[in-house]
């Protein structure tokens, strides 16, 4: 069986068709948070997140509720080209990342996207506390910056901008070490 893995898996649909999907598959499939987008809200449906959690091995599963008509009103009059449901759900998405992208937890950037798409039902998510933790943006550069001190990887060097290296909270050198391997000029501190 081959594997299928994410951080996000979006599926757009409603639960019921997703859980089937899911269960369907002939492949294994993982993913940190399962989000599906669905036109329509039935609440009895609510009872297939637990399944859809469990087949996609996740640690989040949620229903986001994103009916074409709010979509259109958020998004028409903002980007007129806009037209399908498939570039409105696109839209939202790439809104979603830019709230994740805040040092947001999944769950507020999921709030505040339903704050700003009027006439739609609040979004539901069953999750761990551990995946909402480590959602934040902060918390994963963190994560990297300490694999940095690994002692795997400590002796090579990596090209990082200064920009990058200031959000990643990473000294930047201007010349590399001629005594330690390099990896694009940019060499870590030991």
């Amino acid at each position: 069986m081959k594997g299928l893995g994410s951080h996000i898996l979006l599926i757009p649909g409603e639960l019921e068709d997703t859980n089937r999907k899911l269960s369907l598959s002939t492949d294994v499939i993982r993913a940190a948070s399962v989000l599906v987008l669905s036109p329509e809200r039935d609440r009895r449906s609510l009872a297939f997140l637990p399944p859809i959690r469990s087949t996609a091995r996740s640690d989040c599963v949620g229903l986001i509720d994103l009916p074409e008509t709010p979509l259109r009103s958020r998004y028409g009059r903002i980007v007129p080209r806009l037209n399908t449901y498939d570039q409105f759900l696109a839209a939202w998405f790439i809104d979603m990342v830019r709230e994740l992208s805040h040092d947001q937890p999944l769950d507020i950037a999921l709030f505040e996207q339903w704050r700003q798409t009027p006439d739609t039902q609040p979004p539901v998510l069953m999750s761990s506390r551990r995946l909402i933790k480590d959602s934040r943006i902060g918390t994963r550069l963190s994560r990297l910056a300490s694999q940095f001190k690994n002692p795997l990887i400590k002796d090579l060097e990596f090209h990082v901008g200064p920009e990058t290296a200031t959000r990643c909270r990473l000294p930047s050198f201007s010349a590399p070490s001629p005594s330690r391997k390099s990896v694009n000029g940019f060499k870590p501190p030991r």
